[in-house]
């Protein structure tokens, strides 16, 4: 049985603070030194992409450098099925507030690619529920509940932006 993911499985998602992200990366990635700052932080915005944490995400990146924000949206990361933030924000969110995010991170630079299972952010890429660091099955998807909203993307970025297919 399918359930929405923002009324069921989001809302039971702990509230973990960037510390798990570096405790995270270090003891289970094994990244140290230079790389753990950015590694854990990119977790962790993935992690608020998850939660719709969304004023967070531009909070953040509003701070940082250009290189580094260009770096913290279009970065692949394996926790994120080597998607970026924009799979992570259209994997799990819905509604409006989600289409306003996903153009906000393109105008900051963000670059649609493939993720490991060579679909863009649009695209379903798995049916079950999987949060990044948690690794364990929260439930399937409907992917019903998200065809309008790859759609509407899909046609914005058909509009805004050429797409090489």
């Amino acid at each position: 049985m399918s359930v929405s993911y923002s009324t069921c499985y989001q809302q039971r998602l702990p509230k973990y603070p960037i510390e798990y992200f570096q405790e995270f990366t270090s003891n289970e990635c094994g990244v140290v030194g230079d790389a753990l700052e950015f590694t854990s932080r990119h977790l962790w915005l993935g992690y608020l992409c998850c939660l719709g944490e969304f004023d967070v995400v531009l909070a953040f990146l509003s701070t940082c450098k250009e290189s580094h924000r260009d770096r913290y949206i279009n970065e692949r990361s394996n926790e994120f099925w080597s998607g970026t933030l924009l799979h992570m924000i259209l994997y799990w969110n819905t509604g409006d507030n989600v289409i306003t995010m996903y153009k906000k991170l393109r105008e900051l630079g963000a670059v649609p690619i493939e993720n490991m299972y060579d679909n863009y952010p649009w695209e379903n890429s798995t049916q079950i529920w999987c949060a990044p660091t948690l690794r364990t099955s929260c439930g399937h998807r409907d992917h019903n509940e998200f065809a309008q909203l790859y759609q509407t993307i899909l046609d914005w970025e058909l509009e805004h932006y050429f797409i090489e297919e």
